[in-house]
Formats: structure tokens, sequence, C-alpha cells
């Protein structure tokens, strides 16, 4: 995480530089004429503007500032376009379709998340459909939760379409003889009102042991912006964080995921420390299984890894310090 930090505390001013010349945001009538509006992500920066002109002037400026950083705009990534041609940002495509706003993943990133998925398909062409299923789900799973806050609903039923077909050719690759409704019978299932789910079953229960993630699945949730005076680092901001993370817990499918941080307030036991969705996390029984403890909801607690493992650590050690113990 150093270079982002690195590339935030280099290129911080733009903002203020920006107000100097055109005035503040919503205070200053020249700046709302001309509509400039900046948005930056590490090293990634867009610039909008009512008029050709207004863009060329920020250039200017932002190139005399990044001189005197011994930086320069790459000429390859920079780019100046009417929005209703779209530009591309962060993986997604920003466009006006008939004055309408739309954001949208953007179309190379749907290509390089396709390819990958046909490359971990072929890997696994000799090994068994659980595994396939166990390796495909996080690939799937995270690109969508990347763009689930943007218009993708279309583009992720595009893409079941697109995997399904991949699918139907690893099987027909795996069973050349075999007609159709043998494979649809070996490979699919319907699930509900849905039919033609790519699932693993046991040979041994006949039950199911894994499911492919459909990529139509994911809910569309708009982002709901962090406030702009918001610090994480403020005691008095904390409860404003926690609620959103919590806001964010309730988006998961996990029943008792949700239950346990709504049970310890967004908060691991242990370090008290927020605890978010993309952090490692692990469920910690308060009474070990070892000594009686079930696995009901009373007896679970989320930890976050390093005070999940700390604590093991200290009870093993604590077992082999005692003398006689077999």
């Amino acid at each position: 995480m150093i270079s982002p930090t690195i590339a935030n505390m280099t290129l911080d001013g733009i903002e203020n530089l920006l107000d100097q010349k055109f005035g503040k945001k919503k205070s200053s009538r020249k700046r709302e004429q001309l509509g400039i509006n900046d948005t930056r992500y590490a090293d990634n920066l867009t610039i909008t503007g009512k008029t050709h002109e207004a863009v060329i002037r920020v250039q200017e400026i932002l190139e005399e500032f990044l001189k005197t950083r011994g930086l320069k705009l790459s000429k390859e990534k920079t780019k100046i376009s009417h929005i209703d041609e779209g530009f591309n940002f962060l993986g997604f495509n920003i466009r006006k379709y008939n004055g309408k706003l739309i954001i949208k993943p953007q179309k190379e990133k749907i290509t390089l998340f396709l390819s990958r998925v046909g490359k971990v398909i072929r890997e696994f062409r000799a090994d068994s459909q659980d595994n396939l299923i166990s390796k495909l789900n996080p690939i799937t799973r995270g690109w969508c939760n990347y763009y689930r806050f943007v218009c993708s609903k279309r583009i992720f039923q595009k893409i079941d379409h697109l995997i399904f077909n991949k699918l139907w050719f690893w099987a027909k690759r795996r069973h050349p003889s075999k007609p159709k409704k043998w494979l649809k019978k070996r490979y699919w299932r319907k699930i509900g009102n849905r039919d033609w789910r790519f699932v693993a079953i046991s040979k041994i229960t006949g039950e199911t042991c894994t499911t492919l993630i459909a990529a139509s699945d994911t809910k569309i949730i708009r982002h709901t912006k962090i406030k702009s005076k918001a610090n994480p680092y403020f005691p008095e901001d904390h409860q404003y964080f926690i609620n959103r993370l919590l806001k964010k817990w309730q988006l998961t499918n996990n029943r008792k995921m949700k239950q346990l941080v709504r049970r310890q307030k967004g908060r691991c036991p242990v370090c008290e420390n927020p605890i978010s969705t993309e952090d490692r996390l692990e469920i910690d029984h308060i009474q070990q299984r070892s000594l009686g403890g079930t696995d009901e909801i009373n007896n679970l607690r989320l930890m976050c890894y390093n005070c999940h493992h700390q604590r093991h650590s200290k009870q093993i050690t604590l077992q082999l310090a005692v003398p006689g113990n077999p």
C-alpha cells in the first residue's frame, strides 16, 4: 500500500491549487460557470469542465504543478474527450447517452476477466468439477462485487452466457461421445426456479457440494459517498464508519456472519478494531469444541486473523507448559 500513499502525498495540493485559480466549489460563480470539478484516486485523475478551453487551462496548470515535483502527465494515458464520447476511469466507462449519465464496466476489463476465466477452465480441463468451481467462484465474486455499484445488470447476464459457453465446451471435451441430455444431467441442475446451474454433486451422498456463482445473482447497489470531512482516525467519527461497515456487512450472503457482526457492533472482541468485509476474519468458538463447545451462534464470535491466531497460540503454549500434560 506504500505506492498509492506516496502518490497521494506527492500530488496533495491539486485541489487547493484549483480553488486558488478558479475559486472554491459551490461558492465561486466563476468555477460554477466553467463547471470545473476534479476526482483523484492516487495517481489517477479526471477533470471535468463545461468548455474545451476550460479543460485545456486546467491541464496547463497541472503541468506546471507536476513540473515542480519532477513529474509530467502521461501522453499515452491523458485524453480530452466529450462526455457524449465517454472516457475510462479506474476500470469504469463514464458516458452520457442522450443526456443521461451512465457508468458501466470498461470493455477491456470485461475481456480481461473472461480471458482469465477461460484460462482457469483450460487449466482445470482434466480436474474435478468441484475443484473447478472452487477456483472460479472467488474470481467471479470479486469482479462482480467491484462493479456492483454501477449499471452492470445486463453485462452480468452476458457474462453468465459467455461463461456457460466455455463450460459447455469443457464438458463436451471431457465426454465427446455423450449426448446433450447426459451432459446436462451430469454437470447442471435446477436450483429453485433457475435451471442450468453448474453444480458439483457428491458421488457418495448424491448431495450438492459446490455451486458456481452466477454473476447475474449479484445485486446492483448504489454506492453511498463518504462524508468529505469524516476521518477514521478521529474518535468522533468512529461511529459513522462503524455504521457504514454494518451496512456493508448486510450485503453479504452469510447469515451467520451478519448476526455476529451485528452482535459485536462491527468490532473485533479482542482488539476492538472495526472489522471490514475485506479483512481476513475467522470464526472463533468461545468454548472449544474439544471441551464440549457447540457450533451454536451463542458460542461463536468473529475475530480478526491476528487475534484468533494469538489466542490459540497462547493456549497451545499453556498446555505444553503444564507438568505431566500428555
